[in-house]
């Protein structure tokens, strides 16, 4: 199912949270290298920046149960931590990489990135819902409303544009598609660069995400790093990496 959309949609009501409804005023963050890549497919050529690639979040237990909290907590849903199986699909495109294929709901992005981090696809809807409220939290809210609209000087304003990103895309739905804003979110909430394969048409390359921004709302930094496998603008697959 697509994961990136071009069009819009109806918008939904958002539900009260912790966060929406707050009052919120700025807030500083301490911004980042600026070499975050937006989805080829609406940059038409934006420059690939590639970096050197890490272990996955697999090797390296203590993130991981970083990273299971701090979804946790943010969602307020109990986090179920299992080793699936791989479901390998055939990929020279990435060889010696390996590419375990992701169900195709609509909510791949966050299936693929819930298996990368606790070894399932079931906690989809947990990463989802730290995701967005994550982008809603006062701290962040300035930030992400800086990159979903341009023009925007007040926290006030920026709670709108995210709410109103987050309506259009029928986000809280379980199976609405990302956009590319919740791979920044991913990236910056996990403080992790995000190495994406992507595939469409006659087009194959590596692109990096990289956290926007850091503060206390978001890990600390480890040595890890998340890989997807982007196929036709509209679906996610985990990516395994082979490293020496």
């Amino acid at each position: 199912m697509k994961d990136h959309r071009t069009t819009g949609v109806d918008s939904v009501t958002v539900p009260h949270n912790d966060f929406v409804g707050r009052k919120v005023e700025t807030k500083s963050f301490h911004s980042l290298e600026s070499d975050c890549l937006i989805d080829e497919e609406k940059t038409k050529g934006a420059l690939k920046v590639l970096h050197e690639m890490l272990p996955p979040p697999s090797t390296n237990r203590d993130w991981v149960q970083k990273a299971v909290a701090i979804i946790s907590k943010l969602s307020g849903i109990t986090v179920v931590q299992r080793v699936d199986a791989v479901k390998q699909v055939p990929c020279r495109e990435i060889a010696p990489h390996i590419r375990d294929e992701i169900v195709g709901d609509g909510a791949c992005f966050y299936r693929t990135i819930s298996k990368a981090i606790t070894g399932t696809e079931d906690n989809h809807f947990a990463v989802r819902m730290s995701l967005i409220n994550f982008m809603l939290d006062p701290a962040n809210v300035l930030a992400f409303g800086r990159l979903v609209r341009s023009g925007i000087y007040y926290d006030i304003d920026a709670l709108k544009a995210v709410r109103s990103h987050i309506n259009r895309h029928k986000l809280y739905l379980e199976t609405s598609w990302s956009t590319e804003y919740e791979v920044f979110a991913a990236a910056t909430m996990f403080q992790v660069k995000i190495m994406v394969f992507s595939e469409y048409s006659n087009y194959r390359d590596w692109h990096t995400y990289v956290p926007r921004f850091s503060n206390e709302t978001c890990m600390t930094p480890m040595k890890v790093m998340l890989y997807l496998y982007h196929i036709n603008c509209n679906h996610y697959d985990l990516v395994i990496p082979v490293l020496d």
